[in-house]
């Protein structure tokens, strides 16, 4: 039961609507941020009707963390068996048939995640301006940017040998939005955005550095979770905060990859044809029901480490 919750910080009274749940065999308080000063009993009433449902929202994420799914037998060997065929077929590839097998994944991967965002730019477009530098005179600058930041922040990714943190988050940000949100590209939001269509409303603005402090200390003390199963999460979770004005589906969608190739597995690409698809599995996820979307990403996981097979010697 939610009740309204006073914490007196120096001067200032904050008022919070606060439930407490038992988590992990503790009791834990969930708030969310209601007012601060001198605020009367109806005007807080009436402040925690209209947020009675992000709280709600927030202590079904928490404990949907706490109930981590479970792969079977046969897709764990299944997994087991993409990884190591896939560190094999890598291994034997010369430097040059390694960069050309990644250039073709980036230019769709490029490609994609800007195109599942509702960039027009086409995938004949995006290979002049990523291999040629040519820029079609047809699309905005704002587009080339995206096209032309996606390519640095993959590279970056690749490159990173750290953990998942809040820089590590934030530069991936900056290097897809530099040039585009200005002072906004690397920063968390400082107001309320909401995604179109969507039931559910992202993390308010002002606990933004809390969910974050606790979603980076929580990818932490995962290690027992199956790598699949964890970057399934991670994804969820991350986009449900949505921590920047704009760039959290194609930061995301990087993280991913990034989860992916740290932990062995092919890079995948959600394509643009599977936007709808892809969303309405996260939405699936905010309500409870996690396992559509870890098997969307075991398929895509398969997909890719087909196709690398398909086009090398290794079948």
């Amino acid at each position: 039961m939610a009740y309204i919750e006073t914490i007196n910080k120096g001067k200032k009274n904050y008022y919070y609507l606060t439930q407490t749940i038992r988590y992990n065999d503790k009791f834990k308080k969930i708030r969310w941020f209601l007012a601060k000063g001198n605020i009367s009993k109806n005007k807080l009433v009436e402040l925690s009707k209209n947020v009675e449902k992000n709280l709600l929202d927030k202590v079904n994420n928490i404990k949907k963390i706490k109930k981590i799914v479970e792969l079977d037998d046969l897709t764990i060997q299944k997994l087991k068996k993409i990884k190591i065929n896939y560190k094999k077929i890598i291994s034997s590839l010369s430097n040059i048939e390694y960069q050309v097998i990644e250039k073709e994944h980036l230019i769709r991967f490029t490609f994609n995640t800007n195109a599942i965002e509702g960039s027009t730019i086409t995938l004949k477009e995006t290979s002049h301006i990523l291999e040629d530098g040519i820029s079609p005179d047809s699309k905005s600058l704002r587009e080339i940017h995206e096209i032309e930041n996606t390519k640095k922040a993959y590279e970056f990714i690749k490159k990173y040998k750290g953990k998942i943190n809040i820089k590590f988050i934030k530069k991936i940000h900056y290097i897809l939005t530099n040039n585009i949100l200005e002072e906004n590209a690397g920063n968390f939001r400082r107001i309320q955005v909401f995604m179109g269509g969507a039931k559910h409303t992202p993390t308010k603005a002002s606990e933004i550095q809390k969910e974050m402090n606790s979603f980076t200390k929580w990818i932490k003390n995962q290690e027992k979770i199956h790598p699949i199963i964890l970057l399934t999460y991670v994804h969820h979770y991350f986009i449900a905060i949505h921590p920047f004005i704009d760039g959290n589906g194609r930061t995301g969608r990087l993280l991913l990859n990034y989860m992916l190739l740290k932990s062995g597995f092919p890079p995948i690409c959600i394509k643009k044809e599977e936007r709808i698809k892809y969303t309405d599995y996260l939405e699936l996820s905010r309500d409870g029901d996690i396992t559509k979307f870890l098997n969307y990403i075991i398929k895509k996981v398969e997909e890719s480490y087909n196709e690398l097979v398909d086009n090398t010697k290794y079948n």
